[in-house]
């Protein structure tokens, strides 16, 4: 126990044994889970409906299950990344958007550069990168090969963040991805997706920042 199939559909999921040998969570039960949660924490919120329900095996511990139905109250949502940081003052600048797009393929969240003034007066960059933990050392391996530094730094950070939601609306011009920023239930911000935009207008023949105000304006009339 769990059951092949059962393990297969909770890969990549948070569990835990409860030492008790049978069968506590079927392939069912798995595939309901894996396709309705994102969060395994219990949020602040407002609880609407609660549930019962028993099932009929013998276990040690009481076999019952509870639902809590509700709406929650929490404005942001969090979680913990990485940031990898190096400080470069000798490379070739126009090498920096082919890294930035291997550290992308590779796992990268984030990646950006700020230009700082390093020792002895010499302009130069400071590249920064957002990851997840296990990207770590992959990430770090392109930053010695494709540039020139000698060493960099990571730390943990918390982050909040607006939960995110990518929606496609259709246009005059045609379907534009857009995402949406929500604080609860609320949207507070929209952004077209910049390359359906380009596509758009390239192929229409027409201003980027006319497709981008007309999918801007689809996305409000939604709300």
């Amino acid at each position: 126990m769990p059951a092949p199939a059962t393990l297969e559909l909770l890969r990549d999921f948070p569990v835990y044994s409860s030492g008790i040998e049978t069968e506590l969570v079927t392939p069912t039960g798995a595939a309901i889970i894996r396709d309705l949660v994102s969060d395994f924490s219990m949020p602040a919120a407002r609880w609407q409906q609660i549930g019962y329900g028993a099932g009929t095996k013998e276990l040690s511990q009481p076999n019952v299950l509870r639902v809590l139905v509700g709406e929650s109250i929490a404005h942001f949502e969090s979680d913990e990344t990485v940031v990898i940081e190096t400080e470069i003052d000798d490379m070739n600048p126009e090498l920096f958007p082919y890294v930035q797009q291997k550290l992308f393929d590779q796992g990268a969240k984030s990646v950006s550069a700020q230009s700082i003034l390093m020792k002895k007066g010499r302009p130069g960059l400071l590249v920064r990168v957002l990851c997840d933990a296990p990207s770590v050392d992959k990430l770090c391996e392109i930053l010695f090969r494709e540039t020139t530094t000698l060493g960099a730094i990571y730390y943990s950070v918390q982050r909040k963040k607006l939960a995110r939601k990518i929606l496609e609306i259709h246009t005059q011009y045609g379907p534009v991805r857009v995402k949406l920023g929500l604080l609860g239930s609320e949207i507070i911000n929209i952004a077209p997706e910049y390359e359906d935009c380009k596509k758009l207008a390239q192929e229409q023949g027409i201003a980027l920042k006319e497709v981008y105000r007309v999918a801007l304006e689809a996305a409000r009339n939604l709300q």
